[in-house]
């Protein structure tokens, strides 16, 4: 056979052979031989994948071999809570009844090509746009979906979401994540705005506003993308249901130890200066 599958319901308690189960001998004596610190660090994201599908509803599939190895890589390094759950959503969401359906190796390899900084911040930006009011996703909904919408967000909501310490430095770190995103087409702009009366040289219809943008001091805006949206969705456990599933009952499956909800949503790409 071309392909191999490795039970996903071999998954549980161990973290070498009978983790893999049978078809994967040779993978299970290498995970035997690992260190404690990388047996602790895959057993959070096994139990994360093993808390999606349980929130999920998904009992029957397998992982395709080729998506475990580098899987299993990222997770024996992973201490990150963001990357821990996005790797358990990926693991979820590659769960197949089809042998070749190997999707998941391209998102694991989005994952890795991110830093923390710029995972959690991807999770802040997609994660905050289904906290708009439903009304108001719903309208804004086709715009969202193919890139053509503006979502800003107070600095302020924006550092306290991305929880920094004293020794990290907040305004070179955001510059990193955000342009780092915009790259790999994950997002598109992500400016911090501090002038206190913003001009806007284009804009489409609100959808959905907290205030005037006059009563912020510091704000970020950026362009959500279909990729972005893809990842997001592969993070949490659902890549295989496709964009449709972006919808705000996903936030009922999300952990994130954050609430972060948008200032703004509007129709179009709106810049400011």
């Amino acid at each position: 056979m071309p392909y191999e599958l490795i039970p996903l319901g071999a998954v549980g308690a161990k973290l070498a052979y009978d983790v893999l189960g049978p078809p994967a001998k040779s993978t299970g004596k290498q995970l035997a031989k690992i260190s404690d610190s990388a047996a602790r660090n895959l057993k959070r994201v096994l139990d994360a994948t093993k808390a999606k599908m349980k929130a999920l509803g998904k009992t029957q599939g397998k992982i395709p071999s080729r998506v475990l190895v580098p899987l299993l890589q990222q997770a024996c390094v992973c201490e990150d809570v963001i990357q821990v759950s996005y790797l358990g959503g990926v693991w979820a969401s590659a769960c197949t009844e089809i042998p070749r359906d190997d999707r998941a190796v391209s998102y694991l390899a989005m994952i890795e090509s991110l830093s923390t900084y710029q995972i959690r911040t991807h999770a802040i930006m997609y994660s905050c746009i289904l906290r708009i009011p439903e009304k108001a996703f719903q309208k804004a909904r086709k715009h969202i979906l193919r890139g053509d919408a503006t979502v800003i967000l107070r600095e302020e909501d924006y550092l306290k979401a991305m929880d920094f310490n004293r020794k990290e430095q907040p305004d070179i770190i955001s510059h990193h994540a955000f342009i780092g995103l915009e790259q790999k087409g994950l997002s598109f702009k992500g400016e911090r705005e501090l002038v206190p009366h913003p001009k806007v040289s284009y804009s489409d219809v609100t959808t959905f506003q907290q205030g005037s943008l006059k009563e912020v001091k510091s704000f970020r805006y950026f362009y959500p993308t279909p990729l972005g949206i893809d990842l997001f969705l592969w993070g949490i456990g659902i890549g295989d249901k496709g964009l449709a599933a972006y919808e705000p009952d996903l936030l009922d499956a999300l952990s994130f130890p954050f609430e972060v909800t948008p200032y703004q949503v509007s129709y179009g790409q709106t810049t400011y200066g």
